[in-house]
């Protein structure tokens, strides 16, 4: 009958938002995988040394091995570093070497223009962006004398991650 079928269409209707909020949902999780777990891995299985990231959450999640918040989520210094502008390439490579951290996984975007020149970019990983903050992540050595293992443990990581996401390696002096 008519109102039947006007029922369904308009459950249809109703529907319509729970369906694309059921969607993004799908690619929102698979875009965590592909992104926060691959740096989560790389720091506990690949890399497991101290590092230095901009996004805490999942890197830190059941990571035995100190990781130094740069933004200020978990860092007092950091955050007020970064509210009263003095958040710089030397305050970042300060905190670090203080911390004895071999390395950092950023957001480059979150740092334009901050990243210390002595810091090497040995790679870049690109994921979909969906809920992550930027599809690229920024691996950089912080000390000199981890470039050649994080160069290898790159190389390892580089056969693990999922098909969708790349990771573009660069050279250092050292590797």
């Amino acid at each position: 009958t008519a109102a039947q079928i006007g029922l369904v269409a308009a459950l249809f209707v109703l529907m319509a938002p729970f369906d694309t909020a059921a969607m993004q949902t799908m690619r929102a999780s698979r875009n965590i995988y592909e992104q926060q777990y691959q740096m989560h891995r790389f720091a506990t299985e690949f890399f497991p040394r101290r590092v230095a990231v901009n996004d805490l959450g999942m890197v830190s999640y059941r990571n035995d091995n100190f990781v130094l918040d740069l933004w200020g989520l978990s860092s007092e210094t950091s955050r007020r570093l970064r509210m009263t502008g003095q958040l710089n390439a030397a305050t970042m490579d300060r905190m670090v070497r203080e911390a004895g951290v071999d390395y950092a996984m950023i957001f480059q975007s979150w740092f334009d223009g901050l990243v210390p020149q002595t810091w090497c970019l040995m790679a870049v990983m690109e994921s979909e962006q969906v809920v992550a903050d930027s599809r690229f992540v920024h691996f950089y050595a912080t000390n000199a004398a981890a470039i050649p293992a994080m160069a290898a443990a790159l190389d390892r990581f580089a056969r693990a991650i999922p098909k969708r996401v790349t990771l573009r390696r660069y050279s250092c002096a050292g590797t």
